[in-house]
């Protein structure tokens, strides 16, 4: 049952993970923009506009938009946040601040995505690199199993490997090789 649990989890990671590729660009981008929303709204819900940690939802808003939409997307998600934040939740209030020291945590906060953006696209590469040596391994594991199930079996001899029917030389009383 455990061992069913993990392959159910591995499974929906691997789903998640490649969502970016299964999805059109314009589905892609409008959840983009969900997940702004809903990062906007819960930063709405959980302290006041003047409270401080401006960022806090967004933060997690994109790393889920570059991890689930891809670069583009994710890119989106950052702007967004950024601008809003820096409108929004950075002083003075409702207003864009053109001063450099007011700015300082937007400069931070689009630093700090570009290296979550690089790490998504290496954990997304380094997926696909895990997805095609399964996917080598296995098309080697079904043909053995089709082999087995045919009664053959292959043989490996010094040189050369031979394709050997356990049927056809139990029937014949003689080895069959091919």
């Amino acid at each position: 049952a455990a061992n069913n649990n993990t392959n159910n989890m591995v499974n929906g990671i691997m789903i998640l993970s490649n969502l970016h590729k299964r999805l059109s660009p314009q589905k892609r981008y409008a959840l983009a923009v969900f997940i702004f929303l809903i990062a906007l709204l819960l930063r709405f819900l959980i302290l006041p506009v003047e409270a401080g940690l401006s960022y806090l939802t967004f933060y997690p808003a994109t790393v889920i938009g570059f991890y689930l939409c891809g670069i583009g997307p994710g890119v989106l998600v950052v702007a967004l946040s950024a601008v809003t934040t820096n409108y929004i939740f950075d002083p003075p209030f409702w207003a864009f601040s053109y001063r450099l020291d007011d700015n300082i945590g937007v400069v931070v906060f689009l630093a700090s995505c570009f290296m979550i953006g690089s790490i998504v696209r290496q954990l997304h590469n380094h997926s696909k690199q895990l997805e095609n040596s399964l996917s080598t391994e296995q098309m080697h594991s079904r043909a053995l199993r089709m082999l087995s199930d045919c009664n053959q079996a292959l043989i490996h001899t010094e040189n050369e490997s031979e394709l050997v029917n356990r049927s056809e030389e139990r029937r014949v009383g003689k080895e069959c090789r091919s």
